[in-house]
């Protein structure tokens, strides 16, 4: 959520927010990488922690103490 509200101030301020840097600048224009090109280990790794959890879940629905 901090990167999105640094993207979201440079771009009230007409400027171009530089992914690779995390600066807005006023002079030159960058174009968008998605998080998941920027990120994939965390993006992977949250879904990968997800199934994890869906799986104790449905494990602990059949399983009664």
């Amino acid at each position: 959520m901090y990167e999105q509200s640094l993207v979201g101030d440079c771009l009230d301020l007409g400027g171009s927010f530089n992914y690779e840097l995390l600066v807005c600048d006023q002079e030159n224009n960058h174009s968008f990488i998605p998080y998941m090109a920027r990120h994939p280990q965390f993006v992977n790794g949250g879904m990968l922690l997800s199934v994890i959890g869906l799986f104790f879940c449905i494990i602990g629905l059949y399983k009664r103490s």
